[in-house]
């Protein structure tokens, strides 16, 4: 159910190491409320954080979680994974051929393993040119999520030699996961391994569950109404 929130925070406690998380922009904009750095935040936000209060995770834990989580990771075709934060300086880093990027929303095409928010969080979408999918050139595989409404299917590889042709078949270069698992979609993992998809059905539309039983908070102090 959807009051039953805190469980996905056991889950990442009990696989320690095993368990990657990165950065998004929810928890980015989690982490400035926690730290003061924003007066509000949405209305769902708060509920999180107070469901997760109620069983026993303290703001502080929370925010040192959050402050610990990378914005990309390296993948290494020997399976490595390299872990690269906000501040990390990676421009000795370069990417082999196999090599695997993945992060939340998107990439620097012009220095994958950039790990600004920017590009790594947020997607680096703007209006007036194609999105940073349609501009990645490049053949290592990235693997991101934050858009719903790109589903898994593999990104065409732009040709750069002609703002209107494609090349002819799909060169997967990028791969979106993100399939609306919490609006009655599915919750989709990539094994990178194999090159297969797994997905599982939403039992309902859960973010429209969510809104009807979350109480009103005051939306500077986060205060239950």
């Amino acid at each position: 159910r959807a009051s039953h929130g805190h469980l996905i925070w056991n889950v990442i406690q009990e696989w320690g190491d095993r368990c990657i998380c990165l950065l998004g922009n929810h928890e980015r904009k989690m982490l400035k409320w926690l730290n003061g750095e924003r007066g509000s935040v949405p209305p769902h936000y708060y509920w999180a954080v107070n469901n997760l209060v109620k069983h026993g995770v303290s703001k502080k834990d929370l925010a040192i979680f959050i402050t610990g989580l990378p914005t990309l990771l390296h993948v290494h075709k020997d399976g490595r994974i390299d872990e690269y934060f906000e501040t990390s300086r990676t421009h000795g880093a370069y990417l082999d051929e196999g090599d695997i990027v993945v992060v939340h929303a998107g990439i620097n095409v012009h220095y994958p393993l950039d790990p600004n928010p920017s590009y790594t969080v947020y997607g680096d979408f703007k209006s007036n040119i194609l999105p940073w999918w349609d501009r990645w050139t490049g053949d290592n595989l990235v693997v991101y999520g934050h858009l719903s409404e790109q589903d898994h299917k593999p990104r065409l590889k732009y040709n750069e030699s002609s703002s209107i042709e494609w090349v002819d078949e799909p060169l997967p270069n990028s791969i979106g996961i993100d399939t609306a698992a919490c609006h009655d979609g599915y919750l989709t993992g990539y094994i990178l391994e194999t090159g297969e998809f797994l997905s599982v059905k939403s039992e309902k539309d859960w973010a429209t569950e969510l809104k009807e039983i979350m109480p009103k908070y005051d939306s500077l102090t986060g205060a239950e109404l």
